[in-house]
């Protein structure tokens, strides 16, 4: 059986909760149990989500929330390897 390891960590007034293999779970957990400025980070490093400090609560939309959060993990992932490759975006 193929395991997926959780990228999207919960932070809870600065502790860290939770994990999450899918970023719907994540925004779903959030909504449900945080409050203005707990987070979602990727890989414990980039914060995606910032309750309160967003377009939206997670708790309004989990699907949005999730394509956010993945849009920024791209985004991250993106600078990432542009900056692996010596600054230039090919």
């Amino acid at each position: 059986m193929h395991r997926h390891n959780p990228v999207w960590k919960v932070y809870m007034r600065g502790e860290y909760v939770a994990a999450f293999v899918y970023a719907e779970d994540a925004a779903l957990f959030l909504g449900t149990a945080g409050s203005s400025g707990d987070t979602i980070k990727f890989r414990h490093s980039k914060i995606v989500w910032r309750e309160g400090h967003e377009e939206l609560h997670a708790s309004e939309s989990y699907d949005r929330t999730a394509q956010i959060m993945r849009e920024r993990m791209h985004q991250y992932v993106h600078t990432l390897s542009t900056r692996r490759r010596g600054g230039y975006d090919y």
